[in-house]
């Protein structure tokens, strides 16, 4: 799914400002390179989840406050489960959902396909 990271990178600085911080001493809070900070506020990469909890914690404002700033374009969004299962930044409740966390997921829905599919053909056996 491509994503506007846009918003994103503006929250990271507005929370900055509010606290009255340069670049340089966020970055400093938050234990990280200067240039890796620059390109969050930019959009010119993203976050790691861990680092955005650590951000979300110093900050005080929820996970999802970073997350909801990630959404997806209109176009060329992936219908295929996997596909979004796959990306980065996915949460539950406000916690990321680890990768054992989405193939538990993915086996939930294959069980349910699998026993859906399954009453159908008996159904289909029942009435021939």
């Amino acid at each position: 799914m491509a994503v506007n990271k846009i918003a994103f990178g503006s929250k990271i600085i507005e929370l900055r400002e509010s606290k009255g911080l340069t670049r340089y001493e966020l970055a400093n809070i938050l234990k990280i390179e200067y240039p890796s900070l620059s390109k969050y506020e930019t959009d010119a990469r993203t976050p790691s989840p861990e680092l955005i909890k650590k951000m979300a914690e110093y900050f005080e404002v929820s996970i999802d406050f970073f997350y909801n700033h990630l959404t997806p374009k209109a176009e060329g969004n992936p219908k295929d489960l996997q596909k979004i299962l796959a990306q980065h930044g996915l949460t539950f409740e406000g916690s990321p959902l680890t990768d054992e966390d989405k193939q538990a997921i993915l086996d939930i829905v294959e069980l349910k396909i699998y026993k859906r599919a399954k009453e159908l053909t008996n159904r289909k056996t029942k009435e021939s």
